[in-house]
């Protein structure tokens, strides 16, 4: 697993590295915050990357590359459903196909028991990814949460490794 992660780190770092440090930052919060389950801060986080209650514009979601904004939405809906105590919400956003070219855990949705487990995992490893390379001050953070990232790779082992 730590091979695949590592492999996907280096192809998500270009990208990562067109996200200013600030945003990068926020990025790190909103994933480690989850993690955490500081779920009220991951969402304000979340919400601040989207751009939400801003006038006149979406902030910084608009400047987002598209998997990392879903990822934000995914984690975001996700952090709502757990303080509200429920599975899984209806309206917890999917990839879409142009998006999963750029996902760390390739798989159909519907080779596996459970596409919304799928989502939110490839959500977590891509804000984890992209808060890597975009915000450096981060890193030690971020790093030292490397086996939680691993373990989300776990429930896909055998596919993956095909």
């Amino acid at each position: 697993m730590k091979k695949l992660l590592d492999e996907y780190l280096a192809q998500i770092a270009p990208l990562g590295k067109k996200i200013d440090a600030e945003t990068g930052h926020l990025i790190a919060l909103a994933m480690l915050t989850f993690k955490m389950g500081l779920f009220t801060d991951c969402i304000e986080r979340c919400s601040e990357l989207l751009g939400d209650g801003k006038v006149g514009g979406e902030g910084r979601g608009a400047e987002l590359p598209r998997p990392v904004r879903k990822a934000v939405e995914i984690i975001r809906t996700r952090a709502r459903d757990l303080m509200e105590g429920r599975v899984y919400s209806p309206d917890l956003p999917n990839f879409t196909p142009e998006e999963e070219g750029m996902l760390p855990i390739r798989i159909p949705p519907a080779a596996v028991d459970d596409p919304q487990r799928l989502s939110i995992s490839n959500a977590l490893v891509v804000l984890y990814a992209v808060a890597l390379a975009a915000s450096p001050d981060d890193a030690p953070a971020l790093e030292e949460q490397e086996r939680y990232v691993l373990q989300l790779y776990a429930p896909y082992r055998k596919l993956l490794e095909g």
